[in-house]
């Protein structure tokens, strides 16, 4: 009996059994446009409410590192293979050494003192800011007339990076971050204020969507 019901089966696949008589195809394609947007908003800190200048205020004497009073919204949409958002300054004004950094605000009345600067990258607000105290986990913002500034554009300077369907962080203040919804970023800043010496700063931060 068995015998018969493996036979019968074998008939049966034989009889079911596809022949390809004519294979044939026709060709398709499609262009995805590409899509590259960036805008960036100053927020207060304290209320979240929108504003034009990121500011430290009057800083005590004794300051050796200080928060800033706004924190940098950065909304974004890319569908490129790899692409970048870097954070920098551009201090053409710049009338110290051209052997070392010079990112950061500059010395109004003195263009060879400059204020450095720090950042941190994060995919979501933080409530109440970002403590700035030390150097530990914040990156120090380049400028583009760095010596080094051909490296660090690439690598160092850029706050997050990513492809058409995701955005890693920076690693400041941790690695193996990424932002989730892949629209924004917000960005903490910190004054180096330690070597600097007194008076007014000023400057702009600038950030480029690139990719490659």
């Amino acid at each position: 009996m068995k015998k018969w019901f493996l036979v019968s089966l074998f008939i049966l696949s034989n009889l079911f059994a596809e022949t390809v008589d004519v294979s044939t195809s026709v060709p398709a394609q499609a262009t995805l446009l590409g899509v590259a947007e960036m805008s960036v908003f100053v927020r207060n800190v304290s209320d979240d409410v929108a504003t034009s200048t990121v500011t430290w205020g009057s800083v005590p004497s004794t300051t050796t590192y200080k928060e800033a009073n706004q924190y940098i919204e950065v909304n974004y949409n890319d569908n490129y293979l790899s692409w970048a958002i870097r954070i920098y300054t551009n201090n053409t004004n710049w009338g110290g050494s051209t052997t070392t950094s010079r990112g950061g605000l500059i010395h109004t009345a003195t263009n060879t003192v400059r204020l450095p600067l720090l950042w941190r990258v994060y995919d979501e607000i933080q409530a109440g800011g970002v403590q700035c105290s030390t150097t530990t986990g914040w990156a120090y913002i380049k400028d583009k007339n760095d010596p080094d500034w051909n490296d660090a554009k690439t690598s160092y300077a850029n706050i997050c990076y990513g492809g058409p369907d995701y955005c890693n962080l920076a690693d400041f203040p941790t690695s193996g971050r990424t932002d989730e919804d892949n629209q924004d970023v917000y960005i903490y800043l910190g004054g180096e204020f330690k070597s600097a010496s007194s008076g007014d700063y000023s400057g702009n931060i600038y950030f480029d969507l690139y990719h490659q």
